[in-house]
């Protein structure tokens, strides 16, 4: 529990907080992500989505000066400030996002609409050091970068974003020397043959075998793996 809130579990697509309130996501265990949602009082003079925001505490703690609505998602760890992104809509069967070029994230507990984005480009449009990954369903999308020290090509993953900007986590069987299950491997353009960075064993491969499938305009989007 933390000073400040009423300790009420809430729904963020209802939220049924008391009035002064808001319903916000945190971390119950100190962990790296949101896991838990509580009500917590809404700051005196709040921002809207979008703007910059302080959050307190690690900025996982619940208690951030964002309009109901939205949770200050922090960028800077330093200083706890970032900015504020937006709940989903409509209901958790059923999440969705009004603001053109965002998706729902749904993981575990929470519904972020996060900006969808393109993996060429590597890091996200929105100045933050986000990872720009596969979203099963909703195409590319910005995640938080995960990968710490590790992440390079060829290192072991479980997730797309515990690869560095500009990698996506595949199959042992694609990578060289990879001796995990899964591992990291560059993003590249199908079509240019020469964006692997070691074209005379690596082939680019789109990431949708299907190009109708990709987002528009994406359907070149591909990752380096051992040429057959």
């Amino acid at each position: 529990m933390h000073d400040g809130g009423s300790a009420v579990e809430c729904s963020l697509y209802d939220d049924n907080c008391p009035r002064g309130e808001k319903c916000n996501l945190y971390s119950n265990d100190t962990a790296g992500w949101y896991n838990s949602t509580q009500c917590f009082p809404v700051d005196p003079e709040p921002v809207p989505p979008g703007a910059p925001c302080v959050a307190q505490g690690n900025g996982l703690i619940g208690l951030d000066n964002c309009a109901p609505g939205s949770v200050c998602f922090v960028q800077d760890y330093e200083h706890n400030t970032g900015f504020c992104l937006g709940f989903c809509d409509g209901d958790s069967s059923d999440p969705t996002c009004s603001e053109p070029g965002t998706y729902c994230y749904q993981r575990s507990i929470d519904g972020l609409c996060l900006a969808t984005c393109n993996p060429l480009s590597h890091y996200c449009d929105d100045g933050s050091d986000d990872s720009c990954v596969p979203i099963p369903g909703d195409g590319f999308g910005c995640l938080p970068d995960e990968s710490g020290d590790a992440g390079a090509p060829g290192d072991p993953c479980e997730a797309h974003n515990e690869c560095d900007p500009g990698s996506f986590c595949v199959p042992q069987e694609y990578v060289a020397k990879c001796v995990h299950p899964m591992c990291c491997t560059p993003v590249c353009d199908v079509d240019d043959p020469k964006s692997c960075p070691y074209p005379q064993s690596e082939t680019c491969v789109a990431w949708y075998s299907d190009p109708l499938d990709a987002p528009p305009g994406l359907g070149h989007v591909g990752v380096c793996v051992l040429a057959p």
